[in-house]
C-alpha cells in the first residue's frame, strides 16, 4: 500500500473568479486546494456548487475528491444545496474507483445528511466518518489536516 504524507496547510481563500482562472490552468497541484478553499470560503453558494460540480468530474483523483468534499463544506456553511446535481456527485463519489475519493465523499455525504437534512445514501448513513472540526487557524481563516496519498502531485 503507497504510504500517505499528511501535511498542515492553511486553506487561503480564493475568490471564484480566481477559481475559474485556475480551473483553465488545470494545474492540480493548485486545484486540489481551490477545491476545498471555494468550499470553505464562497458566499456565492450557486457558483460555488457549479465550480465544484466541474471540478467533481475532474480525472485526478485528488481535485475530484477535494471537490467531493467540498460539498459538504457548502452543506455544513449554508445548511442545503441548490443543486440536485451537488448530492449526484456526492452519491457518485461514494462508488468512484479510487479510494481518497471514496473517502471523501464519505465525509461529505456525513455533512450533508447532517446539516442540510439531504438523504445521500439510502441508509442515512452511520456517521462514523464525520469530519473533524477545523479550528480558526486566523480570524476568518481556517486550517485543515490534508492527505496526500504518495501518488499525488508533487510538492511545489
Amino acid at each position: 500500500m503507497a504510504q500517505e504524507r499528511r501535511i498542515y496547510q492553511s486553506i487561503e481563500p480564493v475568490e471564484i473568479e480566481d477559481a475559474e482562472a485556475a480551473l483553465e490552468r488545470d494545474n492540480p497541484n493548485e486545484l486540489l486546494l481551490v477545491a476545498i478553499s471555494v468550499g470553505m470560503y464562497s458566499e456565492d453558494l450557486p457558483r460555488a456548487e457549479a465550480f465544484c460540480l466541474r471540478l467533481a468530474k475532474h480525472s485526478h483523483f485528488n481535485v475530484r475528491g477535494n471537490a467531493v468534499l467540498s460539498f459538504g463544506h457548502l452543506a455544513r456553511r449554508f445548511k442545503k444545496l441548490n443543486r440536485p446535481e451537488s448530492v449526484e456527485a456526492v452519491r457518485s463519489g461514494l462508488t468512484d474507483a479510487d479510494e481518497y475519493v471514496r473517502g471523501q465523499a464519505e465525509a461529505a455525504a456525513d455533512d450533508v445528511e447532517w446539516f442540510a437534512k439531504i438523504e445521500v445514501r439510502p441508509s442515512g448513513g452511520d456517521f462514523a466518518t464525520a469530519a473533524v472540526p477545523m479550528l480558526p487557524a486566523a480570524p476568518g481563516r481556517f486550517s485543515m489536516m490534508i492527505v496526500v496519498p504518495s501518488r499525488c502531485c508533487k510538492p511545489g
